[in-house]
């Protein structure tokens, strides 16, 4: 079958994909804590520009999500809307792009298709409610993937390798990942049928990237050597995430099964004409088709196999994979389900159980306003509050006195004058004891584990006291009450 090709397009469509996007996306907002990475982002974007780039020498992303916060936290402060609307925003907007693409180069049914499967996906919800750089990432990836599909239709358009290029220099300093989608667009030249002018000109595009990358180069080289020489929090994947992901794109395994199911009754329509490989075939052979697949299923198993050595396959690192993947979903319901009726009636089936399992106010499942409001109300002046892991301190300031938050880097210090000690290990634990005797000792464990697996700070204040009450704050938090 034939795919139509629209010039154009109305713009009530995109227009109401982006608002429901708006409405889906922005009523549970300040819904749940700031929590998990936001309150490093948010703190660290009220620094000044030379601060943030001191700390990326520590940190696993590139300046531009801080950058960004920065401006935001100027203008609007750093309560939880303030800081997150444009994460709200960009997901929005993403929807537009996929929207675009699937129509400008395949038909309108695909793009509304694609932009609905995105719009109801549970995973994208939960990251435009976080003041992080994913939401940003995957805009710049869908805008990369709508340009790079553009030279390949307007080869001898310039302004299509300008919009490309500022692209691509925006997300390799947004994410460190992104240089995989720079990787999946080398490969896609080979799918091209080696057009020569597209190669020439994409050839000065990555070399004028390379040169927009060089004051960063020295960052990412010592960021390299860590992660790879040390490691990093992220666990090996099992093989069951080479679906288990997929599930989650999609939102559970039960719409996965919904798909598979329908594809399965259009293959079997088509073997029953005897069509399946004359399917298959104008699929392969379909150019735009073929980058599509590369950009989700090249960087998707790369990132997987590559995690066996160097952990990285984990939901936000490969949530720009997720782009391609809805795209994809909606050619081949398109393809495969010849009639039109069939076509919107798979559409329609497969986008209601979307609907039907979509969550509009995912948990983070992390309660740190609690934790905070509760020490509070059980420290005096004389009590120690020892906080692991030190990183901690973050979030937890954030809900426990946000003036303190607001004098980053001083926010320790104001934290120490009231008693307040993050710590990693056992022997400042110890230090901090000994100099501060007392009958009266709070502990919270915050995620400990990653920074004192054994446990040995709470053994050690165990140690001291001769009563001890735990309070457990869902989902992991443990504050440990300490007197004689």
């Amino acid at each position: 079958m034939e795919i139509e090709k629209n010039k154009t397009s109305p713009y009530f469509i995109p227009l109401l994909i982006f608002l429901l996007n708006l409405v889906t996306k922005s009523i549970h907002l300040n819904s749940r804590d700031i929590a998990l990475d936001e309150p490093f982002s948010i703190y660290y974007g009220q620094m000044s520009f030379a601060e943030i780039i001191e700390m990326l020498y520590s940190e696993n992303n590139p300046p531009l999500h801080f950058f960004l916060l920065h401006f935001i936290i100027k203008l609007f402060g750093i309560e939880p809307v303030s800081v997150r609307f444009f994460s709200m925003l960009f997901s929005s907007l993403t929807a537009i792009v996929i929207f675009k693409i699937g129509d400008k180069f395949f038909n309108k049914i695909i793009g509304i298709g694609a932009g609905l499967i995105f719009t109801f996906s549970t995973m994208h919800i939960f990251f435009s409610h976080e003041a992080r750089v994913y939401p940003l990432f995957a805009l710049l990836t869908a805008g990369s993937l709508y340009f790079f599909l553009k030279i390949v239709t307007e080869p001898e358009l310039r302004k299509n390798y300008y919009w490309l290029l500022i692209l691509n220099i925006f997300i390799i300093y947004s994410h460190y990942f992104g240089f995989f989608v720079l990787f999946v667009e080398v490969v896609s030249l080979i799918l091209i049928n080696k057009e020569r002018l597209i190669i020439k000109r994409l050839t000065l595009v990555m070399f004028l990237i390379v040169i927009s990358y060089i004051p960063m180069l020295l960052i990412f080289i010592h960021r390299l050597g860590i992660s790879t020489g040390k490691g990093t929090w992220v666990a090996l994947p099992g093989i069951t995430e080479i679906y288990g992901n997929l599930n989650r794109f999609i939102n559970n395994r039960n719409n996965t099964v919904t798909l598979l199911i329908l594809f399965l009754l259009a293959i079997g329509l088509l073997l029953y004409k005897r069509k399946l490989s004359y399917k298959i075939k104008e699929l392969l052979l379909n150019k735009y088709i073929r980058i599509i697949f590369a950009w989700f299923i090249v960087p998707y198993l790369i990132m997987f196999f590559v995690s066996f050595k160097y952990p990285m396959f984990i939901d936000r690192y490969i949530l720009f994979t997720s782009i391609p993947f809805y795209i994809t979903i909606a050619i081949l319901l398109f393809y495969f389900f010849e009639a039109s009726g069939l076509v919107i009636a798979a559409f329609v089936i497969f986008i209601f159980s979307q609907i039907v399992t979509v969550q509009l106010n995912p948990d983070n499942n992390r309660r740190l306003k609690e934790v905070a409001n509760f020490v509070s109300k059980l420290k005096n002046r004389e009590t120690l509050v020892l906080l692991a892991p030190d990183y901690a301190f973050m979030g937890f300031c954030y809900y426990y006195n946000i003036d303190y938050f607001k004098q980053a880097p001083k926010t320790v210090e104001l934290l120490n004058k009231d008693n307040i000690f993050p710590v990693s290990d056992q022997e400042t634990a110890e230090k901090l004891m000994e100099k501060q005797p007392t009958k009266k000792i709070i502990y919270i464990q915050a995620g400990s584990e990653f920074v004192d697996p054994d446990n040995l700070i709470l053994k050690k204040i165990s140690f001291r006291f001769t009563k001890h009450k735990v309070f457990h704050v869902f989902e992991i938090y443990e504050i440990h009450y300490f007197y004689n």
